[in-house]
């Protein structure tokens, strides 16, 4: 998932240069589009490997990020062709977020379930942990050092080469596991709750939208509050949909106090990281007119400290202790917005943007986890198995929408595009307020543990 979503956001100037119809500032949408289908269809994906099996749903997850990778990487012959190759590229990138939504929480699944308790196992989930921040940077090298060669859309076929490789991989070492019987329906629409889905997806989908394409056209565009407002009116009515619905995809009746920190956190907290990362790329290659490789290089610190980090990791055990440990882990997140949105300009690598880095890949590293493993000790037994697809569709979604709210402010503070500085510090703002809210959540969540330790989440409200 990291390594694509660093793949179009390390070389987005070099990639926008290929789509002379694309409106300025808008290449955010080359990330935006691939975090935001994420969100929509994590959660419907971890019900398909429930009903259908997680290694089938992990194979074709991979199988389909191969295809739309391949696709994505055909956009420079789309455009040469006098066609809309903005509109191309981002669709497929839309359509790669599908992926890693079927592959991660199916295959974090698999790892929670396959392995007993064991130091092997909690070393087996750091290193799924450490994917991420190591990804991240394997992306961005990879797809900045074609970029440096004028062929940024090798690094679509690469990935897609890798995404074959992963299925066979997984057809071979992933154990296979039966689909779970279900006692509650027989049908296939009440088994997936496709009603649900298709609530939600549209929802979140039209939600984001609107968000992303206001900067570009307008807020006084009509149809950008009106597809804000279908998008509204269909995530209220997937919320009616789910106290009706015989195996809702989202337990309503499970979201007290505490998951619903949790899920806040996490969604502010990586809402937090996209907009240090893709600001803090925007700000290294725009003001200081690094290439995108040597921008790259400038972030490699974020995954020599993860693997290090998440060695820790496989040694934490569950109790009070992680509530601190995700407060710790947040907290890292607002302190590398705060370092890189106080940067000036011409200041060395080695201060603010340095130091940046290393706190950011503490967060990366320790947060989703963290926050997993918090979720499922707070929800009753029978709902646990939602809580990977819950933190992964909270987090993809928060940075999906996070773009469109910094670009609105980008836009306010630098309406003529020439502020640049100015600009690019605005939403670097919002980043740091964002990871502020996600302390403030993490704080309440330690708050509550502390206060009513030893008793359930219903008898805070007693």
């Amino acid at each position: 998932m990291f390594a694509s979503l660093a793949q179009a956001m390390a070389p987005a100037l070099a990639i926008a240069e290929s789509f002379p119809d694309l409106p300025s500032g808008q290449h955010s949408w080359f990330t935006a589009a691939y975090t935001l289908t994420i969100g929509a269809f994590a959660l419907p994906s971890e019900r398909l490997g429930n009903v259908f099996g997680r290694k089938r749903v992990i194979i074709v997850g991979c199988l389909w990020f191969a295809l739309w990778s391949l696709l994505a990487g055909f956009s420079v012959s789309v455009q040469n062709g006098a066609a809309n190759g903005t509109a191309y590229f981002c669709f497929c990138r839309a359509m790669q977020g599908l992926g890693p939504a079927l592959c991660i929480p199916n295959g974090f699944s698999v790892l929670e379930t396959t392995l007993p308790p064991s130091q092997r196992k909690d070393m087996a989930l750091a290193f799924f942990s450490v994917a991420a921040p190591v990804g991240f940077v394997v992306g961005a090298v990879m797809s900045s050092l074609f970029a440096y060669n004028d062929s940024w859309e090798w690094s679509f076929f690469v990935l897609a080469a890798v995404n074959v490789s992963a299925a066979g991989l997984s057809l071979l070492v992933v154990p296979r596991q039966g689909p779970r019987k279900p006692a509650y329906a027989h049908t296939i629409w009440v088994q997936l709750d496709l009603s649900g889905t298709l609530l939600s997806s549209s929802g979140l989908i039209l939600f984001s939208f609107a968000w992303n394409q206001a900067p570009a056209v307008g807020w006084r565009t009509p149809y950008t509050y009106f597809i804000l407002i279908i998008g509204t009116m269909l995530l209220a009515a997937f919320l009616y949909n789910e106290t009706a619905a015989a195996n809702p995809l989202l337990p309503l009746r499970a979201m007290t106090s505490r998951p619903n920190l949790i899920l806040g956190c996490t969604a502010a907290a990586w809402a937090c990281f996209v907009l240090w990362a893709f600001y803090g790329f925007q700000a290294v290659e725009v003001l200081r007119s690094w290439n995108p490789l040597l921008a790259s290089a400038g972030f490699v610190p974020v995954a020599v400290e993860a693997v290090a980090v998440g060695l820790l990791l496989a040694y934490l055990m569950p109790g009070d202790e992680v509530y601190w440990a995700f407060l710790a882990a947040v907290l890292s997140f607002l302190l590398a917005s705060i370092l890189m949105a106080t940067a000036p300009s011409d200041q060395t690598y080695w201060a603010n943007t340095f130091v940046s880095t290393l706190f950011a890949s503490l967060g990366m590293v320790s947060t989703t986890p963290l926050a997993t493993i918090l979720l499922r000790q707070n929800l009753a037994e029978g709902q646990q198995g939602v809580a990977s697809g819950l933190v992964l569709a909270v987090s993809s979604y928060g940075m999906s929408l996070a773009f469109g709210m910094a670009r609105t402010v980008e836009v306010q503070v630098n309406p003529g595009g020439v502020a640049k500085l100015s600009g690019f510090h605005g939403a670097q703002y919002l980043g740091t307020g964002l990871g502020g809210l996600a302390v403030i959540c993490a704080t309440a969540l330690l708050v509550l543990v502390v206060k009513f330790r030893g008793r359930s989440d219903e008898d805070e409200y007693a």
